[in-house]
């Protein structure tokens, strides 16, 4: 009998901070959160400076340019649904495309 090949687990927000404080150059990460109706991005020193930032407001988490991590289906551009199709997400709003890995 074949063994069922098993998915590999998507790290959570909490294994990615902890991956690039201890592990890797967190100067290479990003953090995109809401504030209010804005999205702002920052370096992920600068988010964890400011400790008043609740992490539920993390929207996107980037290490250079590749995404780690989005939000359920929030757009990273304008806070708006994303619907998926094949390998990527697509804002139903602005059409920004995010490619899965």
């Amino acid at each position: 009998m074949k063994n069922p090949k098993k998915k590999r687990k998507k790290p959570n927000l909490d294994e990615i901070i902890s991956f690039a404080l201890y592990a890797d150059n967190s100067k290479l990460y990003s953090v995109t959160y809401r504030d209010f109706d804005t999205l702002v991005e920052t370096s992920l020193e600068n988010f964890l400076e400011k400790n008043e930032i609740p992490r539920h407001r993390i929207v996107l988490v980037k290490k250079k340019d590749k995404i780690l991590y989005v939000k359920h289906n929030c757009c990273p551009k304008c806070g708006s649904s994303l619907k998926k199709e094949n390998n990527e997400k697509i804002c139903i709003n602005c059409g920004y495309l995010i490619h899965l890995t």
